[in-house]
């Protein structure tokens, strides 16, 4: 972890729809976390999450929140079908990735998701944030890595 000052784990999002959005309202309020970036191909759901949370960055198209390089870990909140292709793409570029349940649509992207963790030395999880509403616990870890 190189990018946030005072150990801040900076955290990009792919898809701010309810899970999203929900993530960020409590990632809003812990230390030592700050909402760096959002894609989500909705404007509207941009300028939405811009004017309540205060992204700094955000952009319709998450391979440009993928490619920044002063971000520590990726969220994937998108639709379950669309898990995959961020996923990776994170990983493979440097981030620890936290991907809603479920992780992927089948054995074969679940396996390739972990052997790209597993390659780039990079934590990836699997949330359910409707059940625990804080993974400080996950962040933690991220800080350490």
């Amino acid at each position: 972890m190189a990018k946030g000052s005072n150990n801040t784990v900076r955290i990009g999002f792919i898809g701010t729809g309810g899970i999203g959005s929900y993530q960020i309202s409590h990632l809003k309020k812990m230390e030592n976390v700050e909402v760096a970036a959002a894609a989500d191909p909705s404007q509207a759901a941009l300028d939405r999450v811009q004017r309540e949370y205060q992204v700094g960055k955000v952009s319709t198209d998450w391979r440009e929140v993928v490619k920044m390089d002063d971000l520590d870990a990726i969220s994937v909140c998108t639709p379950n079908k669309l898990h995959y292709e961020p996923t990776v793409a994170a990983l493979k570029a440097g981030k620890h990735v936290l991907c809603e349940k479920p992780l992927a649509m089948n054995a074969k992207e679940g396996r390739e998701m972990i052997a790209a963790a597993k390659k780039h030395k990079k934590m990836l999880k699997r949330t359910r944030w409707y059940l625990r509403p804080t993974l400080s616990g996950s962040y933690s870890y991220a800080r350490q890595v």
